[in-house]
């Protein structure tokens, strides 16, 4: 009967943690001069928004420094040595239930500007 009760407590603990959904989105938008990923991932209890910005262009050393907003994200800073920006924000709390499939974002640069709406695909993303 002991044996009984603890696999059923086993059992119990494992539904629990896989009834935990998670949310996964990935966005990817290729622009005339940068390529935009974007991914958050979330639960009930965190979430998490990954974000890479690649030049396309070959004279990276001329672009100088960056500036985005990604929806509420955004910062100044020049790229890496091999073409890119990335950043995290983590927080508390689950992402809303609703959440708008369409992201702005701004890209400034050398009195350069583009802008693209990101919208939701299921592409696979590296950053």
């Amino acid at each position: 009967m002991k044996k009984f009760f603890s696999i059923l407590a086993i059992f119990l603990l494992i539904l629990t943690g896989c009834g935990q959904k998670g949310d996964n989105r990935n966005l990817k938008r290729n622009i005339t001069h940068w390529t935009v990923l974007y991914s958050i991932i979330g639960s009930s209890d965190y979430k998490e928004e990954k974000f890479k910005i690649i030049y396309k262009g070959n004279d990276i050393s001329s672009v100088g420094k960056v500036k985005y907003k990604i929806d509420d994200m955004a910062g100044e800073e020049p790229l890496s040595k091999d073409g890119y920006i990335t950043g995290v924000n983590r927080s508390g709390g689950a992402i809303a239930q609703k959440v708008n499939p369409k992201l702005s974002v701004k890209i400034e640069w050398n009195g350069q500007q583009e802008e693209v709406i990101l919208s939701g695909t299921n592409l696979q993303l590296q950053i």
